[in-house]
Protein backbone atom coordinates (compact mmCIF):
# COMPACT_ATOMS: atom_id res chain seq x y z
CA UNK A 1 0.00 0.00 0.00
CA UNK A 2 1.15 3.22 -0.94
CA UNK A 3 1.38 6.22 1.48
CA UNK A 4 2.16 9.97 0.82
CA UNK A 5 4.55 12.30 2.65
CA UNK A 6 1.83 15.54 2.54
CA UNK A 7 -1.21 15.30 4.69
CA UNK A 8 -4.14 17.08 3.73
CA UNK A 9 -3.31 20.50 5.62
CA UNK A 10 -0.34 20.17 3.18
CA UNK A 11 -2.88 19.85 0.44
CA UNK A 12 -5.60 22.78 1.34
CA UNK A 13 -2.38 25.00 2.04
CA UNK A 14 -1.55 24.49 -1.97
CA UNK A 15 -4.55 25.18 -3.06
CA UNK A 16 -4.74 28.57 -0.78
CA UNK A 17 -1.38 30.30 -1.97
CA UNK A 18 -0.98 28.51 -5.15
CA UNK A 19 -4.10 27.85 -7.36
CA UNK A 20 -5.65 30.52 -9.96
CA UNK A 21 -8.96 30.05 -8.53
CA UNK A 22 -10.49 32.07 -5.96
CA UNK A 23 -10.99 30.44 -2.73
CA UNK A 24 -13.01 31.75 0.47
CA UNK A 25 -14.36 31.03 3.53
CA UNK A 26 -17.06 32.25 5.93
CA UNK A 27 -18.55 31.68 9.81
CA UNK A 28 -22.04 30.61 9.99
CA UNK A 29 -22.97 34.21 10.02
CA UNK A 30 -21.50 34.62 6.38
CA UNK A 31 -18.64 36.73 7.89
CA UNK A 32 -15.11 36.52 6.35
CA UNK A 33 -12.64 33.96 8.57
CA UNK A 34 -10.11 33.57 5.33
CA UNK A 35 -9.21 33.59 1.51
CA UNK A 36 -6.75 32.29 -0.77
CA UNK A 37 -4.11 34.18 -2.56
CA UNK A 38 -5.28 34.30 -5.48
CA UNK A 39 -8.51 36.07 -4.23
CA UNK A 40 -6.79 38.58 -2.31
CA UNK A 41 -4.73 39.72 -4.97
CA UNK A 42 -7.88 39.58 -7.74
CA UNK A 43 -9.72 42.06 -5.18
CA UNK A 44 -6.63 44.19 -4.50
CA UNK A 45 -7.07 43.45 -0.82
CA UNK A 46 -5.01 42.35 2.34
CA UNK A 47 -6.28 39.66 4.41
CA UNK A 48 -7.10 42.22 7.03
CA UNK A 49 -9.78 44.04 4.74
CA UNK A 50 -11.98 41.22 4.70
CA UNK A 51 -11.69 39.52 7.65
CA UNK A 52 -15.11 39.79 9.91
CA UNK A 53 -17.04 41.13 6.81
CA UNK A 54 -20.14 39.95 4.82
CA UNK A 55 -20.38 40.74 1.24
CA UNK A 56 -22.37 43.39 1.75
CA UNK A 57 -19.77 45.12 4.27
CA UNK A 58 -17.61 45.31 1.37
CA UNK A 59 -20.08 46.34 -1.69
CA UNK A 60 -18.86 44.92 -4.19
CA UNK A 61 -22.20 43.76 -5.54
CA UNK A 62 -24.76 45.94 -6.43
CA UNK A 63 -26.96 43.51 -5.79
CA UNK A 64 -26.01 40.95 -2.91
CA UNK A 65 -29.39 39.18 -2.55
CA UNK A 66 -28.93 36.62 -5.11
CA UNK A 67 -25.44 35.63 -2.93
CA UNK A 68 -26.84 36.17 0.68
CA UNK A 69 -29.61 33.33 -0.54
CA UNK A 70 -26.86 30.82 -1.79
CA UNK A 71 -24.81 30.95 1.39
CA UNK A 72 -28.13 30.68 3.53
CA UNK A 73 -28.91 27.71 1.87
CA UNK A 74 -26.03 26.16 1.82
CA UNK A 75 -25.54 27.20 5.91
CA UNK A 76 -29.04 26.34 6.81
CA UNK A 77 -29.68 23.40 4.54
CA UNK A 78 -25.98 21.98 3.71
CA UNK A 79 -27.07 21.76 0.06
CA UNK A 80 -24.05 22.75 -1.93
CA UNK A 81 -24.48 25.76 -4.69
CA UNK A 82 -22.64 24.37 -7.97
CA UNK A 83 -21.49 27.68 -10.22
CA UNK A 84 -23.77 30.22 -9.40
CA UNK A 85 -23.81 32.94 -11.82
CA UNK A 86 -23.38 36.49 -10.53
CA UNK A 87 -21.71 39.72 -11.22
CA UNK A 88 -18.77 41.28 -8.97
CA UNK A 89 -17.42 44.94 -8.99
CA UNK A 90 -13.98 44.50 -9.36
CA UNK A 91 -10.94 47.68 -9.59
CA UNK A 92 -13.58 49.90 -10.63
CA UNK A 93 -15.42 47.58 -13.38
CA UNK A 94 -18.34 44.88 -13.14
CA UNK A 95 -17.16 41.50 -13.66
CA UNK A 96 -18.93 38.38 -14.41
CA UNK A 97 -18.12 34.97 -12.11
CA UNK A 98 -19.36 31.35 -11.27
CA UNK A 99 -19.07 30.65 -8.02
CA UNK A 100 -19.11 27.24 -6.13
CA UNK A 101 -20.91 27.54 -2.13
CA UNK A 102 -20.44 24.21 0.45
CA UNK A 103 -20.71 23.64 3.75
CA UNK A 104 -17.96 23.10 6.40
CA UNK A 105 -18.91 20.66 9.67
CA UNK A 106 -17.07 20.06 12.75
CA UNK A 107 -16.36 16.73 14.00
CA UNK A 108 -20.51 16.31 15.61
CA UNK A 109 -21.42 16.98 11.67
CA UNK A 110 -22.96 20.35 12.97
CA UNK A 111 -22.71 23.51 9.91
CA UNK A 112 -20.31 25.80 11.34
CA UNK A 113 -19.62 27.93 8.22
CA UNK A 114 -19.27 27.87 4.08
CA UNK A 115 -16.46 27.47 1.65
CA UNK A 116 -16.24 28.37 -1.51
CA UNK A 117 -14.65 29.85 -4.77
CA UNK A 118 -15.10 30.94 -8.34
CA UNK A 119 -13.55 31.65 -11.38
CA UNK A 120 -13.71 35.23 -13.40
CA UNK A 121 -15.67 34.07 -16.72
CA UNK A 122 -15.67 37.52 -18.46
CA UNK A 123 -12.76 36.33 -20.54
CA UNK A 124 -14.04 33.55 -21.55
CA UNK A 125 -17.32 34.65 -23.02
CA UNK A 126 -18.50 34.24 -26.54
CA UNK A 127 -17.62 36.15 -28.91
CA UNK A 128 -20.50 38.04 -29.13
CA UNK A 129 -20.17 38.85 -25.33
CA UNK A 130 -16.55 39.73 -25.56
CA UNK A 131 -17.44 42.16 -28.16
CA UNK A 132 -20.53 43.62 -25.98
CA UNK A 133 -17.72 44.14 -23.55
CA UNK A 134 -15.80 45.89 -25.62
CA UNK A 135 -18.20 47.92 -26.69
CA UNK A 136 -18.94 48.98 -23.19
CA UNK A 137 -15.25 49.90 -22.39
CA UNK A 138 -13.32 52.55 -23.04
CA UNK A 139 -10.29 52.06 -25.04
CA UNK A 140 -7.64 54.06 -23.33
CA UNK A 141 -8.52 53.59 -19.63
CA UNK A 142 -10.31 50.25 -19.46
CA UNK A 143 -12.76 52.13 -17.87
CA UNK A 144 -16.79 51.88 -18.13
CA UNK A 145 -17.57 54.45 -21.84
CA UNK A 146 -20.82 55.70 -21.81
CA UNK A 147 -23.01 52.25 -22.75
CA UNK A 148 -21.52 50.71 -19.86
CA UNK A 149 -22.18 53.82 -17.54
CA UNK A 150 -25.77 53.52 -18.73
CA UNK A 151 -25.99 49.62 -18.14
CA UNK A 152 -24.66 49.95 -14.85
CA UNK A 153 -27.30 52.79 -13.59
CA UNK A 154 -30.02 50.58 -15.15
CA UNK A 155 -29.19 47.71 -11.94
CA UNK A 156 -28.36 50.68 -9.33
CA UNK A 157 -31.62 51.79 -10.18
CA UNK A 158 -33.34 48.38 -10.30
CA UNK A 159 -31.74 47.80 -6.84
CA UNK A 160 -33.20 51.02 -5.74
CA UNK A 161 -36.69 50.19 -6.95
CA UNK A 162 -36.62 46.80 -5.50
CA UNK A 163 -35.13 46.88 -2.43
CA UNK A 164 -34.58 50.64 -1.33
CA UNK A 165 -30.86 50.67 -1.94
CA UNK A 166 -29.92 54.49 -3.16
CA UNK A 167 -26.93 55.48 -4.62
CA UNK A 168 -25.26 58.70 -6.02
CA UNK A 169 -23.43 59.59 -8.89
CA UNK A 170 -20.30 62.28 -8.59
CA UNK A 171 -18.86 63.83 -11.80
CA UNK A 172 -15.47 64.90 -12.37
CA UNK A 173 -13.81 66.79 -14.78
CA UNK A 174 -10.18 67.46 -15.12
CA UNK A 175 -9.56 71.23 -15.19
CA UNK A 176 -5.85 71.04 -15.90
CA UNK A 177 -5.64 68.60 -18.84
CA UNK A 178 -5.97 71.06 -22.12
CA UNK A 179 -3.25 72.95 -21.34
CA UNK A 180 -0.74 69.91 -20.43
CA UNK A 181 -2.15 68.22 -23.64
CA UNK A 182 -1.17 70.86 -25.53
CA UNK A 183 1.78 71.83 -23.95
CA UNK A 184 3.44 68.53 -24.03
CA UNK A 185 1.64 66.74 -26.46
CA UNK A 186 -1.14 63.82 -26.94
CA UNK A 187 1.33 61.06 -25.78
CA UNK A 188 1.35 63.24 -22.41
CA UNK A 189 -2.26 63.48 -22.22
CA UNK A 190 -3.30 59.33 -22.73
CA UNK A 191 -0.91 59.26 -20.03
CA UNK A 192 -2.30 61.64 -17.87
CA UNK A 193 -5.60 60.36 -18.53
CA UNK A 194 -4.56 56.86 -17.51
CA UNK A 195 -2.81 58.34 -14.12
CA UNK A 196 -6.26 60.01 -13.59
CA UNK A 197 -8.00 56.37 -14.16
CA UNK A 198 -5.51 54.78 -12.08
CA UNK A 199 -6.38 57.05 -9.12
CA UNK A 200 -9.84 56.80 -8.92
CA UNK A 201 -9.84 53.27 -9.35
CA UNK A 202 -7.36 52.94 -6.20
CA UNK A 203 -9.77 55.12 -4.24
CA UNK A 204 -13.07 53.20 -5.36
CA UNK A 205 -11.28 50.16 -5.15
CA UNK A 206 -14.69 47.60 -5.14
CA UNK A 207 -17.31 49.42 -4.55
CA UNK A 208 -18.05 51.46 -7.14
CA UNK A 209 -18.24 51.85 -11.03
CA UNK A 210 -15.76 54.41 -12.59
CA UNK A 211 -16.91 55.39 -16.31
CA UNK A 212 -14.74 58.14 -18.56
CA UNK A 213 -17.26 59.87 -20.68
CA UNK A 214 -15.37 62.36 -23.16
CA UNK A 215 -11.85 63.39 -23.45
CA UNK A 216 -11.40 64.20 -19.40
CA UNK A 217 -15.03 63.94 -17.72
CA UNK A 218 -15.45 61.03 -15.44
CA UNK A 219 -18.39 59.41 -13.42
CA UNK A 220 -18.01 57.30 -10.44
CA UNK A 221 -21.35 55.49 -9.60
CA UNK A 222 -21.18 54.79 -5.44
CA UNK A 223 -24.08 52.82 -3.59
CA UNK A 224 -25.22 53.83 -0.14
CA UNK A 225 -26.37 50.90 2.00
CA UNK A 226 -29.81 51.05 2.57
CA UNK A 227 -29.44 51.69 6.69
CA UNK A 228 -27.43 54.77 5.92
CA UNK A 229 -29.38 58.33 6.90
CA UNK A 230 -29.17 60.91 4.44
CA UNK A 231 -26.22 62.58 6.74
CA UNK A 232 -24.70 59.68 6.29
CA UNK A 233 -25.13 59.26 2.69
CA UNK A 234 -23.24 62.59 2.49
CA UNK A 235 -20.53 61.63 5.09
CA UNK A 236 -20.06 58.48 2.82
CA UNK A 237 -19.65 60.72 -0.26
CA UNK A 238 -17.53 63.29 1.31
CA UNK A 239 -15.15 60.86 2.60
CA UNK A 240 -14.81 59.65 -1.01
CA UNK A 241 -13.98 62.93 -2.06
CA UNK A 242 -11.62 63.48 0.74
CA UNK A 243 -9.21 61.14 -0.90
CA UNK A 244 -9.64 62.44 -4.26
CA UNK A 245 -8.93 65.85 -3.28
CA UNK A 246 -5.45 64.47 -0.89
CA UNK A 247 -4.49 62.86 -4.21
CA UNK A 248 -4.76 65.81 -6.11
CA UNK A 249 -2.86 67.82 -3.51
CA UNK A 250 0.28 64.92 -5.10
CA UNK A 251 3.48 65.70 -7.28
CA UNK A 252 2.95 63.70 -10.24
CA UNK A 253 5.65 62.60 -12.71
CA UNK A 254 5.26 62.01 -16.18
CA UNK A 255 8.19 62.22 -19.03
CA UNK A 256 10.26 64.22 -16.76
CA UNK A 257 7.35 66.77 -16.60
CA UNK A 258 5.89 67.98 -13.05
CA UNK A 259 2.19 68.90 -12.29
CA UNK A 260 -0.76 68.18 -9.89
CA UNK A 261 -3.50 67.15 -11.19
CA UNK A 262 -6.81 69.34 -10.39
CA UNK A 263 -10.81 68.25 -10.55
CA UNK A 264 -13.51 69.96 -9.96
CA UNK A 265 -16.49 67.54 -8.82
CA UNK A 266 -19.85 67.23 -8.05
CA UNK A 267 -22.25 64.85 -6.69
CA UNK A 268 -26.28 64.00 -6.25
CA UNK A 269 -27.95 61.00 -4.51
CA UNK A 270 -30.54 59.05 -6.95
CA UNK A 271 -33.18 59.47 -3.99
CA UNK A 272 -33.40 63.31 -4.06
CA UNK A 273 -34.88 63.25 -7.63
CA UNK A 274 -35.70 59.12 -8.24
CA UNK A 275 -34.58 60.13 -11.82
CA UNK A 276 -31.57 59.27 -13.71
CA UNK A 277 -31.45 62.56 -15.93
CA UNK A 278 -32.21 64.98 -13.16
CA UNK A 279 -29.52 63.41 -10.84
CA UNK A 280 -27.26 63.40 -13.60
CA UNK A 281 -28.19 66.74 -13.62
CA UNK A 282 -27.75 67.91 -11.03
CA UNK A 283 -24.25 66.05 -10.31
CA UNK A 284 -23.10 68.06 -13.41
CA UNK A 285 -24.26 71.21 -12.29
CA UNK A 286 -22.59 70.81 -8.62
CA UNK A 287 -19.57 69.88 -10.47
CA UNK A 288 -19.38 73.43 -12.90
CA UNK A 289 -20.15 75.14 -9.81
CA UNK A 290 -17.25 73.79 -8.14
CA UNK A 291 -15.14 74.43 -10.77
CA UNK A 292 -16.14 78.21 -11.22
CA UNK A 293 -15.52 79.00 -7.61
CA UNK A 294 -12.04 77.23 -8.58
CA UNK A 295 -11.19 79.28 -10.57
Amino acid sequence: MNTCDYSVTDLFNTLVEGADVKIFWKDKERRFVGASKSFLEFYGLEMDDILGKTDEDMGWHINPEPYQNDEYQVINTGKPVYESVGKCIIKGTVRHILATKMPVRNETGEIVGLIGYFWDVTDRQSDIEMLKTKVNTDELTGLANQRGLSNAVSEYVEEYKKRGVDFAVIALDVNNFREYNDTYGREFGDKFLKMVSEDLLHICRNTSVVARLGSNYFVILRQIPKSDSIPKISDTILNLLEHIRLKQREVRMIDNHSFRIDMAVGWAAYSEYEDERETFHHADSRMYSDKKNRR
